[in-house]
């Protein structure tokens, strides 16, 4: 009975060792798809993979079942996260989306894949779960995406900070000058920075190679205070000016007053027409 078992053992591993040097199996890079193809297709049992010691049992049982499933199988067995096919849908979308400006952040990704991997025509395929670790190994493994940080700005600034609404502001202003000929000293550029902290100020976007994070929407529901400077071109410096959301200025921020610098009581805190 000892040496029957034996005579199987080997008479499997040959077998195995046949079927993953076919020329079938040829277009397989990893050793373990070779078996776990065998192992689906009825070529081997497998006992005969399990015994073979080339690999896990784990390893082999989740390269079975990613298969199985349809999907790729990666180097220690367990499935990536879409197939070929699909990969290109949520590469092709990643970059539509990179060119736009609006960069998705990595949980938008996680979820694009997730919908792209269950978006099958049989109605019975079980629903497939994308983890976040499996979104960092999608764009790991594709060399034309990256991750960076956004700007983040409110809602209502970015609906402004548009070509459609910059562009007439610009040319209106180069009609004026060319027209007028303005003195340096009326020549004045304003700046203004939110102080605001976002709610998620560190959050990660996926981009492709050679674009920038761009800008993510961010409500205008947290308290804000907007820094104001200006300058004009002959090289005079107005007074800094904070904008702070109260009615009235505290006494706390009194002292803070220089001739450098101001704090504006405003109930918005955005700079409008009263405070320009």
């Amino acid at each position: 009975m000892k040496i029957s078992t034996e005579m199987k053992l080997k008479e499997g591993k040959k077998k195995l060792q046949r079927a993953m040097s076919s020329r079938k199996c040829r277009k397989y890079h990893s050793r373990l798809e070779r078996m776990a193809h065998n192992v689906v297709d009825g070529v081997v049992r497998m006992t005969d993979a399990i015994n073979s010691k080339e690999f896990s049992r784990t390893g082999i049982k989740n390269a079975v079942r990613a298969l199985r499933k349809k999907r790729l199988v990666r180097k220690v067995g367990r499935p990536a996260a879409v197939v070929s096919e699909k990969e290109q849908r949520v590469l092709d979308v990643i970059h539509v989306e990179a060119k736009s400006g609006t960069c998705l952040t990595l949980k938008k990704t996680r979820e694009l894949i997730e919908n792209i991997i269950n978006d099958n025509d049989d109605e019975d395929s079980p629903f497939t779960e994308v983890s976040m670790s499996a979104t960092y190994g999608f764009v790991n493994r594709h060399p034309e995406l990256k991750t960076g940080t956004p700007k983040n700005l409110d809602i209502n600034t970015l609906a402004v900070s548009c070509r459609s609404v910059s562009k007439p502001w610009y040319k209106t202003l180069d009609e004026l000058h060319e027209k007028y000929h303005f003195n340096p000293s009326l020549k004045i550029n304003v700046d203004e920075s939110s102080t605001r902290v976002p709610a998620d100020s560190k959050q990660l976007v996926v981009q492709t190679t050679g674009t920038k994070a761009g800008f993510t929407k961010e409500p205008p529901r947290m308290i804000n205070s907007t820094f104001e400077t200006a300058a004009a071109e002959d090289g005079y410096a107005f007074p800094s000016v904070i904008l702070r959301p109260s009615v009235n200025l505290p006494e706390e921020l009194k002292s803070l007053l220089s001739p450098t610098l101001e704090i504006w009581a405003n109930e918005s805190s955005w700079m409008d027409n009263v405070c320009f």
